[in-house]
């Protein structure tokens, strides 16, 4: 039966009732495919995000409020916002630029291989983790980022 035929009626006998009209399903096949189409097209579009939009995020779920304005600032300056930064030596990656000394305990506490830094998420998390463990130990909450690693004891923010 072609799809032409499944949309005639299909006879009925004498006193019967007459039987629903079989429909293709084509026509409405392709305008849910369509449909669907559309909306992906539309989703990717809405998602695609500047790298300064993308470290916003980033920051915004791993930092306090308060901390938020300074961890934006540090990665202005260390990455200008790209997830993909790496220094020339390759020992500094991602947003914060976080130095490869720290991948033993990265992969301790986090479970990230130094890689897995480029991802902006992963990168604020363990930044957050680094400036967490600089407040306990020095004081400081910025001495990661501080020139020469200077520590300054409740210290203002590094720029």
């Amino acid at each position: 039966m072609t799809p032409d035929q499944m949309s005639e009626p299909l006879e009925a006998a004498p006193g019967e009732p007459r039987p629903a009209p079989r429909r293709s399903r084509r026509p409405r096949f392709r305008a849910v495919t369509v449909a669907l189409c559309a909306v992906a097209v539309l989703g990717f579009s809405a998602v695609s995000c500047t790298p300064q939009e993308v470290a916003q995020v980033a920051v915004s779920n791993a930092f306090e409020p308060g901390q938020r304005d300074c961890a934006m600032r540090i990665v202005q300056r260390e990455s200008n916002y790209q997830a993909d930064a790496l220094s020339p030596d390759w020992l500094n990656i991602g947003l914060f630029q976080i130095n490869h000394v720290h991948s033993d305990w990265i992969r301790r506490t986090y479970g990230y291989e130094f890689k897995d830094l480029f991802d902006a998420t992963k990168n604020a998390r363990v930044a957050r983790g680094l400036s967490d463990a600089a407040q306990s130990y020095y004081g400081d909450r910025w001495q990661p980022w501080r020139y020469g690693g200077q520590v300054i004891r409740n210290g203002p923010c590094p720029l």
